[in-house]
């Protein structure tokens, strides 16, 4: 009991200490809305002109092409998987169910589709793999 008791004051001292970094909660209130105004003026300028493209955008000199760049990332909200699930899990967890949710929600995006599938084959191999050990260990049928 004395071991648990001092072990647990010493993790609350050693989380005491750690949360005086003040630093990490502190932002300059100008500078965000500076950024917010300059991504209202590129929508208000979006708006206006709907058959612009993010390449008229770079050559106006709008936007930087650095920061247009992330539009065709991996990381970018384009090619989000269903509900925020990874499309692997949706086929591994509900099977052909989860792979007609992909193919809805992603407009038949192929990527996530093939991730689904994969998904759905590892479930069952996995099954079948667990279930012909079952049999070999029970002695057959």
């Amino acid at each position: 009991m004395r071991y648990l008791l001092l072990s647990m004051l010493s993790l609350l001292a050693l989380s005491t200490l750690k949360a005086n970094d003040r630093e990490l909660f502190n932002y300059n209130k100008a500078r965000i809305e500076n950024s917010l105004n300059d991504l209202n003026q590129i929508e208000k300028i979006v708006n206006d002109h709907p058959d612009m493209e993010a390449d008229d955008l770079v050559k106006s000199g709008i936007v930087e092409e650095s920061s247009i760049s992330f539009i065709n990332s991996p990381l970018s909200l384009n090619g989000e998987p269903p509900l925020g699930i990874p499309s692997f899990f949706w086929g591994c967890i509900f099977g052909v169910a989860g792979m007609i949710v992909v193919l809805i929600m992603t407009d038949k995006d192929k990527n996530e589709i093939k991730q689904a599938l994969y998904g759905c084959i590892t479930t069952y191999i996995a099954i079948a793999l667990i279930y012909t050990f079952i049999i070999l260990e029970s002695g057959g049928l």
